[in-house]
């Protein structure tokens, strides 16, 4: 019995030692502009441009990743950086899909798309890629995080202080 039941948790050890792919996608901006041409007759061009990031944070490479758009057609141009091996091509509901072979693990692509349509989903044959909302912030030097902790700590300290002098004072 002791066994069997040493095999199964050293299999199920293994396979969790193994690891899995940890497939995750964000956009940090997208950013639009006009471009107004000095003849009034003539439109105004549309510049719309953005970036996908694809971040492999598993111990697996994610094999067949594809990133689809909505269905729009394929944007005037794309990089994928760094260059990798890929293919572009659009799917049957008009959707542009970017193939990528493999993602190695801790590995991140950006996909910087040039007028084109919003991306849809990234998947993988391990499943689809998680999608993590991301904010911009402002990042100030060490000295400000060390004087703002320092200004933290002195005030918890004589709030304290008060509160003990304010006790025993009576």
């Amino acid at each position: 019995m002791f066994s069997a039941v040493a095999t199964i948790a050293s299999v199920l050890i293994a396979h969790w030692l193994r690891g899995k792919v940890n497939l995750i996608t964000y956009s940090p901006n997208t950013t639009s502009f006009q471009l107004k041409a000095s003849d009034t007759s003539v439109q105004p061009v549309t510049v719309r441009s953005g970036q996908v990031m694809v971040q492999n944070l598993g111990r697996q490479s994610a094999r067949n990743v594809q990133i689809t758009s909505v269905p729009g057609g394929v944007p005037a141009g794309y990089v994928i950086l760094p260059s990798i091996v890929h293919q572009s091509r659009l799917g049957d509901n008009n959707e542009w899909i970017v193939e990528i072979p493999f993602i190695a693990p801790k590995e991140t692509i950006t996909l910087q798309i040039l007028n084109g349509p919003n991306i849809d989903s990234v998947r993988s044959e391990d499943g689809a890629a998680r999608v993590v909302p991301v904010t911009h912030q402002r990042m100030f030097p060490k000295w400000v995080g060390v004087v703002v902790v320092v200004m933290m700590l002195w005030g918890t300290l004589s709030f304290f202080y008060l509160v003990a002098w304010l006790l025993l004072r009576q």
